[in-house]
């Protein structure tokens, strides 16, 4: 435990199926959202622990939250605290430091708070994860057919009804739509059935419908 106002959430690593725990709630959300980002091709935990010195000369230890492997083979490492201890403690001023000095763990640091992983963005990285895990094969292919034929923008529930599939196998399967690309959220409410979605490559406007 890092603090007794801290706790501890088991998730399962999605490339290794490893079980794994993130220590309070914030890093619960970063991982979440970087697990459900398709350009991070592998998210890790807790992977090192970075030896320097201060401004003093003093030797001191921090270890990263995360390391993100991107799909380009770029890392970063990720230090996760509460934007105001963040501010507190410097952390973006040692983030630099580590960029200079911990070149061999990751090629930039960045930090990480709430305000990097908003309400909206974390319940939409939790149903991406969800549907990754649970979204229906055949209730996609239906969903992507009727998806090719649409020009404007539609509503997840109205293009699940054109369908044909039950709502809920319908939710999921656009979801999954959602995270692959195929279909594009239009606004910044979290993903739900009234959400409002375009075939991706179709321009803004225009009134939901079939060619």
């Amino acid at each position: 435990m890092k603090g007794a106002r801290t706790f501890r959430t088991a998730f399962v690593d999605p490339v290794t199926r490893r079980e794994k725990l993130a220590e309070s709630k914030l890093e619960s959300d970063v991982r979440d959202v970087a697990l459900a980002d398709r350009r991070i091709a592998a998210v890790h935990d807790q992977p090192t622990v970075i030896r320097y010195r201060d401004h003093a000369g003093r030797p001191q230890r921090h270890y990263l939250d995360f390391l993100f492997v991107l799909r380009s083979g770029v890392r970063i490492g990720v230090l996760v605290k509460p934007f105001a201890k963040a501010e507190r403690d410097g952390l973006e001023r040692l983030a630099r430091v580590f960029d200079e000095k911990a070149a061999d763990v990751a090629e930039r640091f960045v930090v990480m708070t709430e305000r990097h992983v908003p309400r909206t963005r974390v319940a939409d990285a939790k149903l991406i994860l969800r549907a990754r895990r649970h979204s229906c094969p055949e209730a996609r292919a239906a969903l992507e057919t009727v998806a090719t034929l649409l020009r404007g923008d539609l509503t997840i529930r109205s293009l699940v009804a054109a369908a044909g599939l039950p709502a809920g196998r319908g939710f999921v399967a656009a979801v999954a739509l959602l995270d692959v690309g195929t279909l594009v959220k239009v606004g910044t409410t979290p993903i739900n059935p009234d959400t409002v979605v375009r075939r991706a490559g179709r321009p803004n406007g225009g009134q939901g419908g079939r060619d």
